[in-house]
């Protein structure tokens, strides 16, 4: 008998290493794929929008650079999330199967016991997902202002404003971390519940089983099959779970990722379009003079304060 299931593991390992490897190579192609496209797709859209578009500060330069390369990254892991997910199905199928092939009893108390267990996970897993909006507000201020600050720190030291933009930095910083102890309370509280749960499950699932025994309903290698098999099929949701980070991180990117694409640009820069006059196409356009009367402009962002105003010259050609 012991041969025998050496046997079957032995065809199971084959099994597993042809399957894991042929998920690994077509979702990690996927995933190159995808976010080879989506670098290129962003890029031809940042190309694209007026001059205006970079005036406002969550579109800065160095911001949308980190954004590209944490949207492309969170893209091609969510890919392989998904791998993760087809994997974790299989192998919940199969605990759950052998386990109530075992004991549909105590398959049942197990399985109901999990789901709680799942409950603490997701609790969790909420608690430490993120901040509030309102600490969200605070560090996106921050981070602002470092990045303006840092990228035109001449400017800084030339004005004299370090203190003033400290101020504002530290504002921003302390507002960030309003609550942040009560959140680390209940978070500690969380994690405890989350470890010490899966132990009084276990001790239950061992008390049930003697009890089943003893009673003579099933054997003792019936009430273990039913416990290795839910015990199994936890372990895979337990690796789901942790996948979940990742999923709701590559959820983040693809609505900033469409937010962005759908972006309506003024003046598209790729694709020059408007009324060119008639005599911009003749020969005298080369000959002529450029005048401009009584201009004004301000930027999107800031329609209070004119850039320009009411200026009048002429450039000869």
């Amino acid at each position: 008998d012991v041969a025998q299931v050496a046997v079957y593991f032995v065809i199971v390992a084959v099994c597993v290493l042809v399957a894991a490897a042929t998920q690994l190579s077509c979702f990690g192609v996927l995933g190159e794929a995808m976010a080879a496209r989506v670098r290129v797709a962003l890029i031809t859209t940042i190309f694209r929008q007026e001059v205006g578009f970079h005036d406002d500060p969550i579109n800065a330069p160095d911001l949308l650079g980190s954004a590209l390369k944490l949207w492309a990254y969170w893209v091609k892991s969510f890919n392989s999330v998904v791998g993760a997910l087809f994997e974790t199905s299989g192998a919940i199928v199969c605990g759950l199967t052998i386990a109530f092939a075992g004991s549909w009893r105590m398959s049942g108390l197990m399985l109901a016991a999990f789901s709680v267990l799942s409950v603490a996970g997701a609790v969790q897993m909420r608690l430490f997902g993120g901040g509030t909006p309102l600490a969200c507000e605070g560090m996106e201020l921050a981070q602002h202002i470092v990045s303006d600050s840092v990228q035109n720190a001449r400017t800084v030291h030339a004005v004299g404003c370090e203190r003033g933009l400290m101020r504002a930095h530290d504002k921003g910083v302390h507002k960030a971390l309003a609550g942040h102890v009560g959140g680390a309370c209940l978070a500690g509280v969380a994690y405890g519940l989350f470890l010490a749960v899966p132990m009084f499950i276990t001790a239950a699932g061992y008390g049930y089983a003697n009890y089943l025994i003893k009673e003579g309903v099933h054997s003792f290698l019936e009430v273990m099959m039913a416990f290795m098999g839910i015990l199994y099929a936890g372990m895979a949701v337990g690796q789901a779970l942790g996948k979940l980070g990742d999923l709701e991180r590559a959820k983040f990117a693809q609505e900033e990722i469409f937010a962005l694409l759908d972006t309506k640009p003024a003046i598209d820069g790729l694709e020059p379009s408007g009324v060119v006059p008639a005599w911009a196409a003749s020969d005298r356009a080369q000959a002529g003079n450029l005048r401009f009367r009584e201009v004004s402009f301000s930027y999107r962002l800031r329609p209070q304060e004119a850039a320009l105003s009411g200026v009048s010259f002429s450039v000869a050609a």
